[in-house]
């Protein structure tokens, strides 16, 4: 049954991340002044991130812990959905932290807004960081934004879940593609589709760790590849249903992915066959940007990808 009382629903999947999880924690419980619960989704973690999830459940009634066997960070957002009460959802990695005073205005702006979601800037920090160290804050106007906005300025309100907050009634019935990797890819697109309009506050609330050493994207997995297809499905329909600059901002992420893409599998795998099917897909995107307006990494790129991959080795040496 819905707790009427309760306003905001956090989903926080845990797996293995003992060494940041109660930074995590103490960044959402420190200064949150509103009705929350933090449904922590415990996802077969092997080291102690079980107990501290369970210790944290013990010390604040906010928190809610679930226990369930290993099935991806997707299956575990999936879990915190079907859970959560709130009013307004919001997805943490439980990796990072956040500035919870941001948040707390997130929801008061989407209130007042009426929009469908709420976005903040956010900071990348390095994966070793261990000390919380925030921005200053005071409450400001926020944007409004439509779609058409979203979508040409996808790169500066990213393509993950992790730095908004989502009206409930606004993202009933999605939910993510289990068992892949990037599945934020997918969720973000259906976003763009059906929303109205939402809002954009220009301080940081999320704080972003940086590939952290057994992170999902540190290695080459198989489960890497559905995504491909999802990026292709969100360019296409941009393509279709919105303006020429709303198309050249997707397909130059696309561009990006692609180009990621096949570097970190021409370093970490070196398939033959799935480098030439990464970069036919990028090829298909990448030929409808102007090279004037090409960063010159990108440009070396495009010219030449393997010499692109052999300086980014050397570099990384």
């Amino acid at each position: 049954m819905e707790n009427k009382n309760i306003k905001l629903s956090i989903i926080l999947p845990v797996y293995n991340v003992a060494p940041y999880l109660r930074l995590c924690l103490d960044s959402i419980l420190r200064d949150i002044d509103i009705d929350t619960e933090v449904i922590v989704v415990d996802d077969g973690s092997t080291d102690v991130s079980s107990q501290i999830c369970d210790e944290y459940a013990g010390k604040y009634e906010q928190v809610r812990v679930r226990h369930q066997a290993n099935a991806g960070l997707s299956a575990a957002r999936n879990a915190g959905l079907s859970a959560a009460r709130g009013h307004y959802i919001s997805f943490i990695d439980s990796d990072d932290f956040i500035d919870s005073r941001v948040l707390n205005y997130m929801v008061s702006a989407l209130e007042t807004s009426k929009a469908d979601f709420a976005i903040s800037s956010f900071v990348s920090i390095p994966y070793n960081c261990i000390q919380r160290t925030y921005q200053s804050f005071d409450k400001k106007e926020f944007s409004l934004i439509s779609s058409e906005d979203f979508l040409q300025g996808i790169q500066k309100y990213a393509m993950q879940v992790w730095n908004k907050v989502y009206r409930r009634k606004f993202i009933e019935g999605l939910y993510f593609k289990e068992g892949i990797l990037y599945e934020d890819v997918a969720y973000i697109h259906e976003i763009a589709m059906r929303m109205c309009k939402a809002i954009y506050i220009d301080t940081p609330m999320y704080y972003y760790r940086i590939a952290r050493p057994g992170s999902t994207v540190s290695t080459f997995k198989m489960t890497r590849l559905p995504a491909y297809d999802d990026v292709q499905a969100f360019v296409s329909d941009v393509h279709e249903r919105f303006s020429k600059k709303a198309y050249l901002s997707i397909s130059r992420m696309a561009a990006n992915f692609f180009q990621q893409q096949y570097t970190e599998c021409k370093l970490l795998l070196n398939d033959k066959l799935i480098l030439a099917d990464i970069l036919e897909r990028y090829k298909n995107v990448v030929r409808v940007l102007p090279i004037k307006v090409t960063p010159l990494y990108a440009f070396l790129f495009r010219i030449s990808p393997n010499v692109f991959c052999w300086l980014k080795k050397i570099k990384s040496k």
